[in-house]
């Protein structure tokens, strides 16, 4: 059936001809290419070989021309967006009505007593972590800066997300006490041990949260930087994630830098006999969605430090971090597992509510 088309070709009379008398060939053609394709496929179906198919038939992959002759269409591969990898964040309406409520307390400017008295209620309590309203609202408003709040971030991940058990997140104050060159201090013994869960060795990932002052020598100026390190034990290098600097910023290079030589001289001190060791790893700053601002920060490194695993990097735009600070709000506040103090939301409700109304 085909057979008796394959001798038409993209010959003399379609160049030569009239547009009207061209179009018509060109759509013969056009149906005889796919005619051979779907003979081709059939045929392959059946388990026969492709070296059945006659030489003259037109392949899959040719570009429709109506010149001469077949063009064969190269073959390219497009990576798959960063998105494809994770859901979209998205607040649910009763998540945003919290939020809401918050965010309108976090942008108060009364002075009085009693909004003082209100921005110094603790409303979470997680361990030995205690944010208070104000702090709170501070942090989740737009263009609000996470400040020591980060600690109850780490807390929430460490406790109710759902991440690799090969993965350990360290608290800031295992982070200062490496800084410090406190390497034999009770918090890192606890977090470098030699049994159990806090057994290191065993590990995959090891993130670190990192803060930095960036105009220390300034006292008017107390504006500081997060961002995240990983302790790559399976891929053997340390691996530096920041949303706002690269690797051609000098300041993040001796920051980052500092820091790891003193993880590997911790490492060796309380893991001198393992046959697993670090001293040779190397840096690599990882490429990262850079921050339009110079507010979230806070919400990039957690994100990190929930999501990092070694390759595929979390993806955090302007966007995300809308829908982030108002899951945050809701997760801190609302998870009774995670959130001793009972009764917050009702608190802030109320008592947030009647103070607009006061001062409206």
């Amino acid at each position: 059936m085909v057979e008796g088309r394959k001798a038409v070709k993209f010959a003399e009379p379609i160049v030569q001809g009239t547009p009207e008398e061209i179009s018509p060939s060109l759509d013969e053609a056009y149906h005889m290419i796919e005619e051979a394709a779907l003979q081709r496929r059939s045929s392959r179906g059946r388990g026969q070989s492709s070296s059945n198919v006659p030489a003259d038939m037109v392949s899959e992959d040719t570009i429709r021309s109506a010149t001469p002759g077949s063009v064969r269409q190269q073959r390219v591969v497009h990576p798959p967006p960063a998105e494809d990898y994770e859901p979209e964040v998205r607040a649910t309406k009763e998540q945003t009505q919290l939020y809401d409520i918050v965010k309108r307390f976090g942008n108060a400017r009364v002075s009085s007593k009693h909004m003082k008295e209100l921005k110094a209620t603790k409303v979470i309590q997680c361990e030995a972590t205690y944010v208070d309203l104000g702090d709170l609202a501070e942090s989740v408003r737009p263009n609000g800066k996470m400040s020591k709040n980060v600690a109850c971030g780490i807390d929430y991940i460490n406790k109710h997300m759902d991440m690799c058990p090969d993965k350990t997140i360290m608290h800031y104050s295992v982070t200062c006490k490496i800084w410090d060159g406190d390497f034999h201090h009770k918090i890192p013994r606890k977090n470098f041990a030699q049994h159990g869960q806090f057994k290191l060795t065993l590990k995959k990932y090891v993130m670190f949260p990192m803060f930095q002052e960036l105009a220390p020598h300034d006292p008017d100026d107390k504006c500081g930087h997060h961002y995240a390190i990983c302790l790559d034990l399976k891929n053997q290098r340390f691996e530096v994630l920041d949303s706002m600097r690269s690797a051609a910023d000098a300041d993040l290079t001796s920051h980052a830098e500092f820091f790891i030589n003193n993880v590997k001289e911790t490492w060796s001190r309380h893991y001198e006999n393992s046959k697993v060791q670090i001293s040779h790893f190397p840096i690599e700053y990882v490429a990262t969605t850079k921050q339009g601002n110079t507010t979230d920060c806070g919400f990039h490194m957690l994100e990190y430090l929930a999501n990092w695993e070694g390759r595929l990097v979390p993806t955090v735009n302007a966007a995300t971090v809308v829908e982030l600070r108002k899951l945050y709000t809701w997760n801190w506040l609302m998870n009774e597992d995670f959130n001793k103090w009972s009764g917050a939301r009702e608190f802030v409700e109320e008592a947030v509510k009647k103070v607009f109304k006061k001062y409206k």
